[in-house]
């Protein structure tokens, strides 16, 4: 999976002319177009720990620069019980009608399921007795088991967890968006059978 590196730069005095990005000290790529947003492609680095660097000049030669640790292990494929949106696609099975997933604001990586227009819904199906989700963004969506409205909310802006049991049996769940103010993200939802 490709790493994303997005740079926030604020110079209200001048020019941004560049900004360059290392990877443990080694010049990897550079831009001079807002957004300010490179792509470290999948494979490119091998397991381990890296500073991954920014610096930015500006048209009068000042300069500044932010670094940060990151960790590449080895490829963790989801289990169908347990999504997270981790390789920025819709799991298999899944229906969105207007959600998609988005590379900002997960809860546990990078990706997460978002939509910002009402009256749409994502929808799964699953063998399970329990279901745990995290919510957020700005708006109210419902919950739905079996086509039977469980919970209505109104959504934080952070992270919430949500959680359910119900008997166990094949379920179909859906998150329908019935108001939306800035968009509403959905992650790392976890199905379980709790029951033997």
């Amino acid at each position: 999976m490709p790493l994303k590196v997005y740079v926030s730069v604020n110079d209200n005095n001048s020019v941004i002319t560049s900004v360059l990005l290392y990877i443990d000290n080694k010049s990897y790529a550079g831009t001079s177009e807002f957004p300010y947003n490179f792509t470290i492609k999948a494979g490119e680095l091998d397991i381990g720990t890296y500073t991954i660097k920014a610096i930015v000049r500006n048209k009068d030669g000042k300069q500044g620069e932010t670094s940060v640790k990151i960790t590449v292990k080895e490829a963790n494929y989801e289990s169908p019980d347990f999504v997270s949106f981790s390789d920025g696609k819709l799991p298999k099975g899944w229906e969105a009608d207007g959600w998609h997933v988005t590379p900002t604001n997960g809860f546990d990586d990078f990706f997460s399921l978002f939509t910002n227009h009402i009256n749409t819904k994502a929808k799964a199906s699953k063998t399970c007795d329990y279901i745990e989700f995290y919510a957020t963004g700005s708006g109210r969506y419902e919950f739905y088991l079996d086509g039977e409205m469980l919970s209505s909310s109104i959504i934080a802006s952070t992270w919430r967890t949500y959680s359910f049991s119900f008997p166990c049996g094949f379920h179909t769940f859906e998150w329908v968006v019935v108001q939306s103010l800035k968009g509403l993200y959905l992650d790392a939802i976890k199905f379980e059978t709790k029951t033997e």
